[in-house]
Parts: structure tokens; C-alpha cells; sequence
């Protein structure tokens, strides 16, 4: 769990380094944001999750070999585990609505602006902290 002094800890999940090397660093210096770390695979995600505990997941959901929303259920957790956004380069408005079904907290294109994607990092995580009773403020 973040505290306001550490900031929100992000894990980037695209199996694209430029991309994430970019979202890490658009999310790097925003306030409220913590410690942002990347990984390409599915195996480096679920045991980033287990062991970091981010509190929000950004995930590309298209992957070779198709595995995308299984592993946005897996990350996911059915509400126990952080919020995942998805951010693709796709819009596909099945997708979108896979996304929710699988528990995913949003739907967002890489080219969004960066204040956008900081507010929806920010928004997964007050949400996620206020269902959970675990508010800070």
C-alpha cells in the first residue's frame, strides 16, 4: 500500500521495451507517483505482483500467444489483487468490455496524455483503497 510519502508503486506490464521504457518514464516524475518498474513477460508480471505488491498494474492485454486477458484475471485476482489498467495501441470495444468482465479497472490507448494516464493511475488506486476501507486521507 502507498503511503503519501512514497507515492504509488506502478508496475508496467508490455512486452514492447520502448514502451515501456516510455510509460515509465511519462510516469516517473508525476506527483503521487512513486517507484515505477516494467517487465515484458507474463512469468516476470505475476511474480512482480507476488513479491513488490504494486498498487497499480498497467498491462498491454495483446500478447503472443493470446494470453493477455487470462493474465489480466490472474494479476487481478478477482479484486484482491491492485488495480490493472489495460493501455493499448488497439482500440476494440470487445476488448474493452472483455477487459471489465476479466476485472480490469480501465481502458486506455498508449497515445493518451500523460496527465490522463497519471489521473487514471491515481483514480484505479483511490478507488481500490476506498473499497477496500483502507482510505488514507
Amino acid at each position: 500500500m502507498a503511503s503519501p510519502s512514497t507515492g504509488i508503486r506502478v508496475l508496467i506490464v508490455d512486452p514492447h521495451p520502448g514502451v515501456r521504457t516510455a510509460l515509465a518514464q511519462a510516469l516517473g516524475t508525476a506527483p503521487g507517483i512513486g517507484e515505477v518498474r516494467a517487465v515484458g513477460g507474463a512469468a516476470e508480471a505475476l511474480a512482480a505482483v507476488g513479491t513488490w505488491r504494486p498498487d497499480v498494474v498497467l498491462l498491454e492485454t495483446k500478447r503472443r500467444g493470446g494470453d493477455g486477458l487470462d493474465l489480466l484475471r490472474r494479476l487481478a485476482r478477482g479484486g484482491e489483487g491492485p488495480p490493472v489498467l489495460v493501455v493499448t495501441s488497439y482500440p476494440d470495444a470487445l476488448e474493452r468490455l472483455e477487459v471489465m468482465l476479466a476485472g480490469g479497472s480501465g481502458y486506455l490507448l498508449k497515445d493518451v496524455a500523460t496527465e490522463v494516464l497519471v489521473a487514471a493511475v491515481l483514480g484505479a488506486h483511490r478507488t481500490r483503497e476506498t473499497e477496500q476501507g483502507r482510505d488514507d486521507r
